[in-house]
């Protein structure tokens, strides 16, 4: 993907393309952040570079929770698209600028990514700048971290290509809309067991009820009930 310190594109079977950003030291730990955000809604994080912005999306396993994180070229020191049509040697110029604009899309398990962001305070003192690199002739998604005293810490994940994904969801269909500080959730969770999967919200006219979701328990009688109540 590189050469003499000199970023090249790829071919693929889109066409000729490549993706390079570069993540500034100050922001690095911002878009750490927002990988372990996404890696506890799903499993798989789907990667979208458009020309002026990259966008990180993710969805659980039953379909109920979606997030995305979208991040302006703006954000990043260097940011670089390129998608071109393949050249055949005698093809015509309107050809190989039909792909022009068109943006790049895969997905990464999320645990990949995690192993590159996993200590954020000690990445936030130590890494100068995040340089990633998008190789689609190899299928790797390339994080190189470029830390202080010329220490150069380099991750190559794999990566499918795939569509877009997108949530289909109507915010006017909502009766029912709620807004709180995340401190407040975060202690709201941190009253039902690390273990569970699922917590029911319940919304009624005087109070907002939180309880766990047990299902086809052999022994009800044995489980751990909990349940929160909290005025408006």
């Amino acid at each position: 993907l590189t050469s003499g310190g000199r970023w090249s594109g790829t071919t693929t079977l889109q066409g000729i393309a490549a993706m390079r950003c570069v993540i500034p030291g100050v922001h690095v730990k911002l878009f750490g952040k927002a990988i372990q955000c996404l890696a506890k809604i799903g499993s798989e994080l789907y990667l979208e570079c458009l020309e002026d912005q990259l966008g990180l999306r993710t969805v659980n396993s039953s379909r109920s929770a979606f997030g995305c994180m979208t991040f302006h070229r703006d954000f990043f020191l260097e940011y670089d698209l390129n998608v071109t049509a393949p050249s055949n040697g005698g093809g015509n110029a309107e050809n190989d600028n039909e792909s022009e604009g068109e943006e790049v899309k895969c997905k990464i398990a999320a645990k990949s990514c995690l192993s590159v962001f996993r200590s954020l305070a000690s990445l936030e003192k130590t890494v100068d700048r995040c340089t990633i690199d998008l190789d689609l002739l190899a299928s790797k998604l390339v994080f190189i971290l470029h830390c202080k005293h010329g220490i150069t810490k380099t991750y190559n994940l794999g990566f499918q290509e795939c569509e877009s994904l997108q949530a289909i969801f109507s915010k006017d269909l909502s009766v029912n809309v709620i807004t709180a500080e995340s401190r407040l959730l975060q202690e709201i969770v941190a009253n039902f067991q690390l273990s569970q999967e699922e917590i029911t919200m319940t919304a009624l006219a005087t109070q907002l009820c939180f309880r766990n979701y047990i299902e086809d328990d052999p022994d009800p009688g044995k489980s751990l009930l909990t349940e929160m109540a909290l005025d408006p």
